[in-house]
């Protein structure tokens, strides 16, 4: 630290150690420099500890070999002294029945591969039988669908003539919920019966036919709802 004689001395040295940050703040900078200094301190301590880290995990790592090399020269010591041992008749029995036990581990393994590609192929299958499974749930859900909509389009006496091929451009529109329940697709689901009974009031061929006067002989409403019936399975009753 610097002496000084006078004031003036003191605020000059002040003056030339204060500069003006791209902030608009003053900063000294002596003091600036030492936090400098102190950061790349920091920063190498922080290095050498990583350092000492990596260190002692490749020491623990080096450890573990030569234990585990130890460990495997003891089980050869072991293996060469029991193969010392095998001399005369009972040595020979000894090594035939290794070769029993080594001839019978092969079958199974065998026996585990062939095994093993069935499971495999029975995987790959997997896909093709879930497709097929989903292109007849498709088509049962559909039936199911066009049968409601038959029934429906039958209490509301839509003509014969066009249930089947009306229907069956509209059915896309409706869904079966998971509880097996059928409403029209979209944020407002609609019941089986609410949406047929809108599109009866726009569409004109779907209207009921008339009992009034000028209408074909014998073509009453009662006769066409049983023509309808007829035609979806039902019984007059």
């Amino acid at each position: 630290m610097p002496t000084f004689k006078t004031k003036e001395d003191v605020s000059k040295w002040l003056e030339s150690q204060i500069e003006k940050a791209e902030s608009g703040e003053f900063f000294v900078k002596s003091l600036q420099e030492t936090e400098e200094e102190l950061s790349k301190s920091r920063e190498g301590f922080h290095k050498s500890v990583a350092e000492r880290k990596k260190d002692k995990e490749r020491r623990e790592a080096a450890e573990k070999q030569v234990s585990d090399l130890t460990a495997e020269q003891e089980k050869l010591k072991s293996e060469l002294e029991g193969l010392k041992s095998l001399t005369g008749k009972d040595g020979q029995e000894a090594l035939a029945n290794l070769n029993k036990e080594k001839s019978d581990l092969l079958l199974k393994h065998n026996a585990l591969l062939a095994e093993n590609r069935d499971l495999q192929q029975k995987v790959a299958a997997i896909p093709t039988l879930e497709q097929r499974t989903a292109e007849l749930q498709g088509t049962i859900n559909r039936n199911k669908i066009l049968s409601e909509l038959r029934t429906v389009a039958g209490k509301l006496k839509v003509p014969a003539s066009v249930v089947d091929t009306d229907l069956q451009l509209y059915a896309d529109q409706f869904e079966i919920t998971e509880e097996g329940q059928i409403f029209t697709k979209g944020d407002t689901p609609k019941t089986v019966d609410n949406a047929l009974a809108e599109m009866q009031k726009s569409r004109e061929h779907w209207q009921p036919p008339s009992n009034g006067a000028g209408g074909a002989p014998g073509n009453t409403g009662t006769e066409q709802s049983v023509s309808l019936s007829n035609m979806f399975g039902f019984e007059k009753k």
